[in-house]
């Protein structure tokens, strides 16, 4: 029968207690080697490191896509804007403020937005047990993070869309109208 690991728990500092723990070693058993003195931490941190690292690239590759998809949108809803220009020349001719073509234009991108979301819910928790190999410390249905990363991308639909909405209130009617024709 080998002997491959010894843990010892202790209150002090590992390093200040391994010549004793070495001489301990040694008086029990003078064949057995003492190779190396590692804390547990140092141990976990070595086998989660491959981990840590994956994780932290695919979240960085999740930043990356969020922050495309946020590009994406705004030029989706500027080139929407660009299309409807006469509609809001119309419609601001017609007596519409600027608040109400902003909202039309941002209404219409969060409801939108508020659609996708439900159906990527929907997704997400019919593929949850999918994923559960791939997740530590977090459960497949964790509605707090469901409910965080929903909210998360429901804020950057709004944020992204809202430059081109802005840009909507400042069309001039007379202008729009001329140019259309």
């Amino acid at each position: 029968m080998g002997l491959n690991h010894l843990v010892v728990r202790t209150q002090d500092d590992p390093a200040r207690l391994a010549a004793a723990l070495r001489a301990e070693v040694r008086r029990a058993d003078p064949n057995f080697v003492v190779q190396s003195i590692t804390p547990v931490r140092g141990l976990v941190d070595d086998a989660m490191r491959p981990w840590r690292f994956n994780m932290t690239l695919a979240t960085l590759l999740a930043g990356l896509a969020l922050g495309l998809a946020a590009v994406g949108l705004c030029g989706t809803v500027a080139y929407g804007v660009a299309r409807r220009t006469r509609e809001i020349g119309v419609r601001r001719a017609l007596g519409a403020q600027a608040f109400d073509v902003l909202r039309l234009v941002w209404g219409q991108v969060v409801a939108l937005s508020l659609l996708g979301a439900a159906i990527g819910l929907a997704v997400a928790l019919a593929a949850a047990e999918l994923l559960r190999p791939l997740l530590f410390g977090v459960a497949p249905r964790e509605a707090g993070s469901l409910a965080t990363l929903t909210a998360l991308l429901l804020a950057v639909c709004a944020a992204a869309s809202l430059p081109a909405a802005w840009r909507a209130t400042r069309i001039e009617p007379l202008a729009a109208l001329r140019e259309s024709e």
